[in-house]
Formats: structure tokens, sequence, C-alpha cells
């Protein structure tokens, strides 16, 4: 008897219980369950709309957060504060992004996570620096003397 007194077992009991049963009965589980659902579709599927519409804002909010979980690691908490970090501006250009528009930028040999950047930015940086056309780009400017060395600055003392 469970402490309350309402269930034969503790909750513990119970859940070892029903994955027990379960993988004994598992086909004929399956087919009740496909049976209900072919009888019931439409009313299964009212009820899904339904919910749906009345927590549309929550749904889209965890499949972003499962999103960034599963591609980047982070929690969509984490991305708010790495927008806080650049001032919800983009890193290379400064263009405003928000939690939808901003893009997180990350090395797709190593998976770590660079920055914010908006669409266009992070599309250049994918197109030119993840390929070798980068190196071979700055060789041949190089190599024509369009790229010099920065010339150092002195500093007043004052």
């Amino acid at each position: 008897m469970s402490k309350d007194g309402r269930s034969t077992c503790c909750k513990k009991c119970c859940v070892a219980y029903s994955k027990k049963y379960y993988k004994k009965n598992k086909s004929k589980i399956k087919k009740r369950v496909k049976t209900h659902s072919r009888k019931n579709k439409r009313k299964i599927y009212k009820q899904r709309k339904s919910y749906r519409r009345k927590n549309d804002k929550e749904i889209k909010e965890k499949k972003r957060e499962l999103y960034y979980l599963s591609k980047y690691g982070i929690t969509l908490n984490q991305k708010k504060e790495m927008l806080d970090d650049c001032g919800w501006g983009c890193e290379v250009c400064g263009k405003k992004v928000d939690v939808r528009t901003g893009k997180v930028d990350h090395d797709h040999k190593t998976g770590k996570i660079r920055g914010i950047l908006c669409n266009s930015c992070n599309n250049r940086i994918i197109a030119v620096i993840e390929s070798d056309l980068y190196q071979k780009g700055l060789d041949y400017l190089k190599k024509y003397g369009q790229i010099t060395e920065p010339k150092k600055r002195r500093r007043n003392n004052v």
C-alpha cells in the first residue's frame, strides 16, 4: 500500500511494474493504442489542435529551447545572456538582433560557440572563414601588395 492509501503500491514499485508489464505485453498494448487512435481520430485531432491553439507560445519556446540544446548544447536563457553581453547586436556589424534573428556562430569542426551574429554576417563567415578560400584569398592579396602588415602606432605619453 502506498503512503497516501490510494494506490496498491508506492510510485517506485508501480513504475517498475508498469515497465515490466509493457515489455511483456508490448504488441498487445500497441494494438490497443492503434485501435483507439483509429476510432477516435477526429476527437484526438480536435483536442491536439485546441491544445496547440491555447499553448502556441509555450510550444514554440519549448521547440526553440530543444533546438538550441540539441544543436549547440546551450539553453535559451544562455543565448539571451550572450545577447546581453553583446548589447543585442551583431558582433561584427552591430546590427540589432533579437532571440529569433540572432544566429549562434560556432566552429563547425569543433562545435565551439564564438558569439552572436546577424544572418548576413553569419552566412559570410561560414562561406569565407570555414573554407580554405580565406587563407588563399589573403595570400593572393599579399602576393600583389594589396595587404600589408599594419604599422605600429606610437602612443603619446603625456
